[in-house]
């Protein structure tokens, strides 16, 4: 499932989770907006899952994502 991902996208991922917003990952990493938000849809174009919920004004986590974070088990869900 992680072939190929790189660490940047990973400490991407969990930055967008824990401050709840792309725009407050990239200031808490320096990086412009823009930068996490195609970080992001490239780690979920390489794993073929959507990882975030982005219909409202804050992203929110999938199942799919849970289980990238490791907060669900990866039977939870099936492709």
């Amino acid at each position: 499932m992680l072939d190929g991902i790189s660490l940047d996208q990973l400490r991407t991922f969990i930055a967008a989770v824990d401050e709840g917003s792309f725009s407050a990952a990239a200031r808490k990493m320096y990086r412009a907006q823009s930068v996490i938000s195609d970080l992001i849809r490239g780690l979920e174009a390489q794993i073929g899952v959507q990882l975030f919920d982005r219909s409202g004004r804050y992203p929110k986590l999938t199942s799919e994502g849970e289980v990238l974070l490791g907060r669900r088990p990866r039977h939870c869900f099936s492709r």
